[in-house]
């Protein structure tokens, strides 16, 4: 028996040891390598810049043990908002840009929203890894600080690019580009009021508007080009309306929608997956002030001041209709009754509504605050403006964000006014000298680090030269940092208006 055991387990042992030898032999494979992209010390999480007509160079850092021989390289690119609903899951628009391992390439796709895929093939084993990148696509001009300022009597735009507000902009394309509009278009335009942009449900793209005082001008947002010069066809207005446009602003959150007000009547547009810029007039028994000022509520979007009646009325956010306020006799004033003309209207500290008011009959004026988050207003405080040097029919108004003070602006005089306080009224900086303040705001973008920390002021020199200062200040108290009162932004006729151009 004993014999029989050993020859059984000596014949067992052979067959396996064949087996495993064999096993060996009939499979010709090559050991599965590694394949990674490394993207350490790149900065690629919040996306990528390229300019239109430019050369863009990316080269990741490819982990790969085994011969670089045996690698495929394919870069594509791909709209981040397909234009076709099969392209959401797939993406045929792609477009093949290059095949080697370092892109550098000249970008030809018309400014927006990409995304940019990099895919790397191991041949001989047939993996592979991918790296996606988001890429803003712009031209030179789709990004800046828009400057509409004049010449003898003519108008014309021009972009500041500064990193303070483009965050992610290349240091060496810090500047100013003179002269846009009429570079682009030939001409220069003999009356202008405001600038203001469009942003379209669902999409990218926006259309960028100069304002006169009787129609305007819509502009290819990333070229300045003149799309259209005629205001009864650009928008949606009834025949025989008195062409004078006073303001415009756009709410991009929520149920997006748009609002103009023009001859003291307003035009809105609630829309929908639609590239419409402004619906029907809102008729009615009111004369609509020129401010539009945005409110948290939950029913409406935007309010404005009825000059003719002396009320707040906000404007429906469900559709081009107008709410109304209770009235409220009982607190601090009347939303719904007040006899005063108003001078400047704006939203700021804790999302109330400031509204400064002149009373006629005294000369004094006053500034008004309330609560408008809710579908009855909530008058907060009236503060007696009397101890505050300067202020006019002329005088420039900024409220913060993010503390209880403005900054109003006077000839060459900017004031900062802590409305709560004893102290009132003091000088913000040291009076300029042979300039005049004419336009000023304080910076607001959503995420940006310096949202209600920087403000804006435009002055024009006796000599007829336009500046822009960019003065950081402390958001809680309002102090300004005297230090970019050295370093302002030269070379402009007599600024207007200018908008952060997103």
């Amino acid at each position: 028996m004993k014999i029989i055991n050993l020859t059984f387990l000596w014949i067992l042992s052979a067959i396996c040891l064949v087996g495993c030898y064999e096993d060996k032999g009939n499979y010709d494979y090559k050991d599965l390598i590694s394949l990674g992209i490394d993207t350490v010390g790149k900065n690629l999480d919040a996306g990528v810049t390229a300019y239109q007509f430019e050369n863009y160079t990316l080269d990741p850092k490819v982990k790969y043990a085994g011969d670089a021989n045996d690698l495929e390289y394919l870069w594509k690119i791909y709209p981040q908002k397909p234009d076709k609903p099969e392209d959401q899951i797939l993406y045929d628009s792609a477009k093949i840009l290059s095949r080697e391992p370092v892109f550098d390439e000249v970008i030809y796709e018309t400014p927006g929203e990409y995304y940019l895929n990099l895919s790397v093939t191991d041949k001989v084993s047939n993996t592979n890894t991918y790296l996606t990148v988001k890429m803003r696509v712009e031209s030179s001009l789709s990004r800046g600080l828009c400057v509409l300022d004049e010449r003898d009597g003519l108008f014309d735009l021009s972009v500041i690019k500064s990193t303070r507000l483009i965050t992610d902009l290349d240091p060496a394309r810090e500047g100013v580009v003179y002269n846009v509009f009429s570079n682009v278009n030939t001409y220069k335009v003999a009356d202008a009021k405001f600038l203001a942009q469009a942003f379209y449900y669902g999409s990218s793209a926006s259309d960028f508007f100069l304002f006169t005082s009787d129609g305007g001008y819509k502009m290819d947002h990333n070229t300045f080009e003149v799309l259209v010069d005629d205001y009864a066809a650009m928008f949606s207005f009834p025949t025989g309306m008195t062409f004078a446009p006073q303001t415009y602003t756009t709410v991009k959150t929520g149920s997006p929608a748009e609002y103009l007000i023009n001859d003291g009547k307003v035009h809105a547009m609630r829309y929908m997956y639609q590239e419409t810029v402004f619906g029907d007039r809102i008729d009615g028994d009111y004369v609509a002030a020129p401010y539009l000022v945005k409110i948290p509520s939950e029913n409406s979007y935007t309010l404005f001041f009825d000059q003719a009646n002396k009320r707040f009325i906000p404007v429906s956010k469900w559709g081009t209709s107008l709410n109304t306020y209770e009235s409220t006799p009982g607190a601090v004033f009347d939303v719904n009754r007040v006899d005063k003309e108003l001078v400047y209207m704006e939203q700021g500290y804790s999302n109330y509504t400031y509204a400064v008011f002149k009373d006629e009959g005294t000369s004094d004026y006053y500034l008004y605050e309330a609560d408008f988050s809710n579908d009855q207003a909530t008058p907060k405080e009236v503060y007696d403006m009397s101890g505050c040097p300067g202020i006019d029919e002329n005088t420039l108004f900024t409220f913060g964000s993010r503390g209880a003070y403005c900054f109003y602006a006077s000839g060459g005089n900017l004031y900062r006014y802590n409305y709560t306080t004893a102290s009132a009224s003091e000088p913000a900086i040291p009076a300029f000298i042979d300039e005049t303040i004419t336009r000023m705001k304080i910076f607001r973008k959503d995420a940006h680090p310096l949202d209600g920390k920087l403000l804006l002021v435009a002055t024009c020199t006796t000599a007829g030269e336009g500046k822009l200062y960019f003065l950081e200040f402390n958001e809680i108290s309002g102090t300004v940092n005297m230090q970019g009162l050295e370093t302002p932004y030269k070379g402009f006729g007599k600024i207007k208006d200018f908008v952060d151009k997103e």
